[in-house]
């Protein structure tokens, strides 16, 4: 999934994240709103990825894009 995807559910369900995409295929998130972090999340598990956590700040934490992996 590429960022343009992730930033168009994003816009569409009006969520209150920030997503940056860097050359080397990594996609960030900063959420500044847990609740819609955790409703984003739902969403794209249903496309086999999620955010997982990167580094967390006292403010808002940072998240990267990655394949969800089976138990």
């Amino acid at each position: 999934m590429n960022v343009k995807e992730v930033r168009k559910i994003i816009k569409d369900n009006n969520f209150d994240v920030k997503v940056t995409a860097r050359t080397n295929g990594l996609v960030r998130a900063t959420a500044f709103d847990t609740d819609d972090f955790v409703a984003l999340n739902e969403i794209l598990k249903n496309y086999g990825v999620a955010f997982k956590v990167y580094f967390t700040l006292l403010n808002f934490e940072c998240y990267s894009l990655e394949p969800i992996k089976a138990n």
